[in-house]
């Protein structure tokens, strides 16, 4: 008889939960029954009879994930906690009770006795709270001491988890993460219940943006940190998670009961205050610019809990867009809003919009910079001084220190944020000031900060407690902080010097300055951009949380502007670019910003600044504004720091959905840049391109797309081919394009970029081109991308990656060679885990991946497709581009095979974008079949048995595994092997090869094993075969590449191999050999030297003694030209030069018939454009022939040979073509008669006139 699960668990002796799931296999169906268990996220109508196989299956998969979270967290641990005592356990969101299974399993595998009391399961799923009975029951030997809660985490009371033991220990396996988690409540109940120690293990999914695990734990008060780790996957760890442990005790337990502060980041600068301060310090601005960037935060709701899952794209982008340098540069419309203080539109020499602005000097621009108001004077009432832990601490920060320091000063910042030391993570400095930019004194000694410490006499300390703050000082002062004590209750109003800190200096001096007219013009134009980067950033981030509502169609906003002005310019500022982005987007379009009635409350020196526009501001808060509800309120100042003013958030009572947020300037950095990811906006087109070539903006988008360009390169125009590139990539479509040397490569593609939120991969020929890429965003004040290449330290190039890898940055320039390195791939793959998403893989100077280039680059191989596999969006593949400076329409067709998955290929003509004029085809150098053949046979031979390991990243659909292929050899003088280099060149030509018959995705060098590690896909023969007649569809008609299949399936492999997939693989590998080596023996040698296509055929119209249809026939014949690359490379350039030609205003016949020409050959994709341009060109070019040729016997059998010909060399030669050519024939047959008709009246006329007039 067979026992069933329960059964079997009764049963179960040393348990474990290998054991437990190895039963729980057995009760599935195995993959030869015939049946598969439901998926444990689709449920079905039919759930019921399935629930249990779905348990089993939730156990067994998702199972080991939570096995693999808990044991690492745990691992973390002293061992010594866990000996000793009797103990409780809380299993939050338990669901089958992996968590409190998995800790049994520690606490025996470390050789510890399991003194647990009683484990308290909660859970809204009554059915797998029962298997966590089931499971436990073991470990426990009954389950009377297995409390079950079946309750949501936000109705469980104190009653229902009331422990008794000195021990508790808490499990939240992914849980906290959820955003439908009360954690301010949670972190209540704990509090209402604590007795004795409480260990919590925090361990969540690593979502970026998702930071609600920190926020529960800072919703305590200074717990004891054992754990605080962040793990992404690896080959060995697969899964991302971040983890939190630490112990709350109840004697000295205690609750933040403020809402945690957020720090974001924002900036905008003028160019005129950019110009100005590059004149000084440059080191010491970039530095100050890095601490204006950065400002705090509270708001009237749990703003740390809010999780970015699931954002709407277009907020994503307008967030990345405000932050895409810190600071970035200010827009037009903002730069604009200056005008009334002095600021001036003019154009520099590249072309590009500046603002300029006289009266302003950078010695004051740049004190502008250091923060400080000596407007507030910080007392007992206005001070923060509930934070503050002594009387002593009050009375000093408050009448002693000197002014300035009461503003500069932190007070009670945890030193852990200092040191990065676990061990202090429960200790605080008493007043604390980080240098924003550090200062050398007499001794160069470097200063980066200064704490002051307050010894309260009254308070006795304990030896370890005086070991602990002398090693606290010995570590603060290696890394550049002086400590200074008033002891005894000492107090002094002395600067110690200014603390040694030109920054100190500074704001000493500045503190002195009056607010006169100058001063408050300057404080404008430096720190208002700020406030208005600061409010925009603010508004967005109550939008994604749900705070605002987008839909209403007005809001009621009051801004308490402490300082300079910004609330006006911030909200028309945001409105702007919200509109010029909705006209852009599919989705969004017809969606509009919400009409807003704005309240300022402003301050006597700046209540009458022109920056207020319309809105007239009101000189402090009055019962009016006090009795009206808003939608939302900011209380924002730039001059002043966070912490040290007294809680205001509740003095605004009077807001929708608690929307009020207190913004001010930051002490320090706490917080990484993060830039958001999501789902891909769907654009709108932005041109349409008639039959000749030309592009034009559509009118419902120029506007809108202009003013984005204006904001991102202060750019009236677009660069040579921008606006087609941009049109394909912004609607997600891969594009080729050919660019002039000057129009900066991969540069042209960076606003779609900074347009969708997603990261950017830009593949780099070399190191000096990425950087290059990375300084020109720079300059346009975008620093949110950086290079990667060999010619940087393991250590900074791993910094960088982990910047990537943790949504740091927006873009990233790669040279060719790191792209195949595994553990990047392996952090490319893991990013999609972690809520960090891509956009777009953008190749430059891509015809390096061509094997027609001269210029071959072996590490562009694959590049695509390794960036289709790894580089993961939210939804479908990555979309890849390409810009190319130099090449031929060969090339262009082998970037456009790397850009297209296998198999996916469809003609379209606007994929290739020529801003340039294409070369003839380069001659190269001779290639050996014969090598080249025997070659193929020993790498089929070898990677046929040189199997590694699947790959990552594979799905069922696409299986492909890991081969290994040995670098070639050659007997040295000695007989020893070495590398063979030149056979090693044809193993990338070879491999080349492969790339395009898809059977490699990827190729990386083993330089320890000395082999190629080679992404080998799983196709069969058919599928082969397939795209090598599509490889050949490129360069031919269809009707010759479906020869050329044909010949290959007729044919026999010439050597023995294992079986017929690796016959056929042989077969067309040298077939692709053959026609490449034949081709290059065909390639003319001096083909630079020749006059470019488009001059020779204007020069041949222009000329009169050549016969008309000898000079169209010349032309046509180029087809059959093998000297000049491939045929429909050489038609692609005819046809370049023949619309060239008509751009020029250029009519002749023969134009218009050899476009005819190209157009059946090449195909119109069903363009309606085309179609028409295809039959007026035919009708229009055949009449002009005819007027041209005197000769109508000899015209009617040029007409009839041109027909034939086309029909011989076209595809394109269906019933319509026929239909035309019958139509053009029916035509010209009437002009025939017509003219006779004509020169017979003529002839009577004159018959009339000479013999009866």
């Amino acid at each position: 008889m067979t026992l069933s699960y329960r059964e079997n668990m009764r049963r179960l002796r040393n348990p474990s939960f290998e054991k437990i799931t190895a039963i729980a296999h057995s009760f599935l169906p195995s993959p030869t029954d015939g049946r598969t268990a439901p998926p444990t996220d689709l449920p079905s109508p039919d759930m019921a009879a399935d629930r249990g196989q779905m348990l089993l299956r939730a156990l067994c998969d998702d199972g080991v994930r939570q096995k693999a979270k808990v044991d690492r967290v745990l691992g973390t641990m002293p061992r010594k906690l866990f000996q000793g005592t009797t103990f409780d356990v809380v299993d939050w969101q338990c669901g089958q009770g992996v968590n409190t299974v998995c800790f049994f399993d520690f606490i025996r595998r470390n050789g510890m006795e399991n003194r647990v009391q009683q484990v308290f399961l909660i859970d809204t799923d009554a059915e797998a709270m029962e298997r966590a009975l089931w499971h436990l029951e073991p470990y426990m030997g009954d389950t009377d001491r297995i409390v079950t809660i079946h309750k949501p985490i936000n109705e469980v009371d104190r009653f229902d988890i009331e422990t008794h033991q000195p021990v508790t220990f808490h499990f939240f396996t992914d849980v906290l993460g959820h955003p439908e988690i009360d954690l301010r409540r949670l972190a209540q109940l704990i509090g209402r219940t604590i007795r004795g120690e409480h260990y919590f293990f925090c361990v969540d999914a690593l979502k970026h943006g998702n930071d609600r695990l920190e926020t529960f734990y800072r919703c305590f008060n200074s717990p004891e940190l054992f754990t605080d780790e962040t793990y992404y996957p690896t080959a060995r760890q697969p899964y991302a998670m971040t983890c939190k442990a630490f112990r709350l005790r109840a004697e000295t337990f205690g609750l933040n009961t403020a809402l945690s502060p957020v720090q974001w980041q924002a900036a905008f600068r003028l160019d005129i205050v950019r110009e100005q301060l590059q004149q000084t310090e440059r080191e010491k601005v970039a530095a100050l610019y890095r601490s204006l960037s950065r400002f705090e935060v509270s708001a009237g709701y749990d703003v740390a809990a809010c999780a970015h899952n699931d954002l709407p794209p277009l907020l994503a982008v307008l967030s990345n867009l405000i932050t895409r340098g810190l600071p970035t540069a200010a827009s037009p419309l903002l730069e604009e809003a200056f005008a009334p203080l002095g600021n001036r539109k003019r154009w520099n020499e590249e072309g590009r919009i500046t603002y300029a602005a006289r009266d302003l000097y950078p010695s004051d621009l740049f004190e502008a910079l250091h923060l400080i108001d000596p407007r507030f004077k910080p007392d007992e009432t206005t001070y923060n001084v509930d934070a503050l832990e002594s009387d002593l601490q009050r009375e000093y920060i408050t009448r002693v220190a000197p002014p300035p320091f009461r503003q500069l000063f932190e007070p009670q910042r945890n030193v852990y944020t200092l040191t990065g030391q676990r061990e202090y993570c429960t200790q605080h400095v008493d007043f604390s000031l980080e240098f924003p930019y550090p200062t050398k004194d007499l001794r160069d000694v470097r200063h980066n900060g200064f704490v002051i410490e307050i010894e309260d006499p009254t308070v006795q300390t304990t030896m370890d407690q005086r070991r602990i703050e002398k090693q606290r000082t010995d570590d603060l002062a290696a890394m550049n902080w002086t400590c200074e004590t008033f002891s005894d209750g000492h107090l002094s109003d002395m600067h110690f010097g200014y603390l040694d800190s030109d920054y100190v200096r500074t704001a000493f001096r500045v503190f002195s300055r009056p607010f006169d007219s100058e001063w408050v013009r300057t404080l404008q134009y430096v720190l208002t951009p700020i406030g208005v980067a600061r409010i925009e950033k603010v508004i967005l981030e109550a939008l994604m949380a749900g705070r605002l509502d987008l839909a209403a169609p007005h809001w009621e906003v009051l801004v308490v502007e402490r300082d300079v002005p910004c609330a006006v310019a911030a909200l028309s500022d945001l409105r702007a670019l919200f509109e010029r982005l909705t006209a852009l987007s599919a989705e969004w379009d017809g969606v509009h910003f919400p009409e807003v009635t704005l309240d300022v409350i402003s301050t006597p020196e700046f209540i009458d600044s022109p920056l207020h526009a319309d809105v007239v501001p009101s000189a402090e808060l009055t019962e009016e504004h006090r009795a009206k509800t808003y939608d939302l309120i900011i209380d924002i100042s730039v001059l002043r720091r966070a912490g040290i003013e007294r809680p205001l958030i509740g003095t605004y009572t009077n807001c929708h959905n608690d929307c009020c947020f207190i913004v001010r300037s930051a002490h320090h950095a706490r917080e990484p840049r993060r830039v958001l990811t999501t789902g891909r906006i769907t654009y709108r087109p932005l041109i349409i391109r008639d039959a000749i070539g030309r592009s034009t903006l559509i009118p419902e988008t120029a506007g809108a797309i202009h003013y984005i360009m204006g904001i991102l390169s202060r750019r009236e125009d677009f660069r040579p081919g921008q606006e087609a590139i941009l049109d394909r990539l912004l609607r997600g479509e891969s594009v080729a394009a050919l660019l002039p040397t000057d129009a900066h490569g991969a540069a042209v593609a960076l606003p779609a970029a900074l347009l969708q939120p997603g990261v950017t991969v830009v593949i780099t020929p070399d190191a000096k081109t990425a950087d290059k890429l990375i300084d020109e965003a720079r300059q346009q004040d975008i620093d949110c991308g950086a290079s990667l290449h060999t010619n940087m330290t393991d250590g900074e190039r791993e910094r960088r990656e982990r910047r990537v890898e943790s949504a740091a940055l927006h873009f990233v320039a790669i040279s060719a060679e790191q792209l195949a390195r595994p553990t990047l791939q392996q952090r490319f793959l893991s990013m999609r885990e972690t809520g960090v998403y891509f956009a777009y893989g953008i190749l430059d100077s891509a015809e390096r991946g061509s094997e027609w280039s001269p210029f071959f680059d072996p590490h562009y191989l694959c590049a695509g497709k390794i960036l289709r596999r790894y580089a993961r969006p939210r939804e479908g593949t990555i979309t890849l581009g390409a810009t190319l400076s130099q090449a031929s329409f060969d090339m262009l067709f082998d970037v456009e095979r790397e850009l297209l998955p296998v198999d996916s290929y469809t003609p379209d003509r606007d994929r290739i974008v020529t801003a340039s004029a294409t070369v003839a085809p380069m001659s190269l150098e001779s290639r050996s079949e014969a090598e080249e053949g025997k070659d193929i046979e020993q790498m089929i031979r070898e990677m046929g048995m040189e199997y590694i390991a699947p790959v990552l990243g594979s799905s069922s659909a696409e299986e492909a595994r890991l081969v290994g292929l040995s670098y070639p050899t050659s007997a040295g003088e000695g007989g020893e092997s070495t590398r063979d280099k030149a056979a090693e060149a044809r193993y990338i030509r070879i491999l080349y090869r492969m790339g395009c018959l898809g059977l490699i995705d990827g190729v990386a060098r083993d330089e320890v094993q000395k082999r190629f590690l080679l992404v080998v896909r799983d196709c069969t023969a058919e599928q082969v075969y397939k795209r090598y007649c599509d490889y050949f569809n490129r360069y031919y008609t269809r009707k010759r590449a479906e020869r050329e299949e044909t010949a290959a399936r007729a044919g026999m492999p010439a050597v023995m191999l294992r079986d017929e997939r690796e016959g056929v693989i042989y077969k067309c590998l040298t077939g692709l050999t053959h026609y490449v080596c034949d081709n290059i023996a065909r390639l003319a040698p001096d083909t630079a030297s020749h006059t470019p296509l488009t001059e020779r055929l204007a020069q041949d119209l222009a000329d009169d003694s050549q016969a008309t249809d000898e000079v169209l026939f010349r032309y046509l014949h180029l087809v059959n030209d093998s000297s000049e690359g491939s045929p429909k490379g050489r038609i692609h350039a005819l046809h370049e030069s023949v619309c060239t030609l008509r751009r020029a205003g250029h009519t002749h016949p023969v134009l218009l018939l050899l476009n005819t020409f190209c157009l059946l050959y090449l195909g119109t994709g069903d363009r309606a454009t085309l179609e028409q341009d295809l039959s007026t060109s035919y009708e229009q070019g055949i009449i002009g022939l005819y007027h041209l040729m005197p000769d109508y016997a000899r015209f009617q059998e040029q007409f009839e040979a041109y027909n034939r010909f086309v029909r011989n060399e076209a595809d394109a030669t269906d019933d319509a073509t026929e239909a035309r050519m019958e139509k053009a024939a029916s035509r010209l047959l009437l002009i025939r008669a017509a003219d006779i008709l004509s020169t017979h009246l003529t002839y009577t006329t004159e018959l009339q006139r000479t013999y009866l007039g």
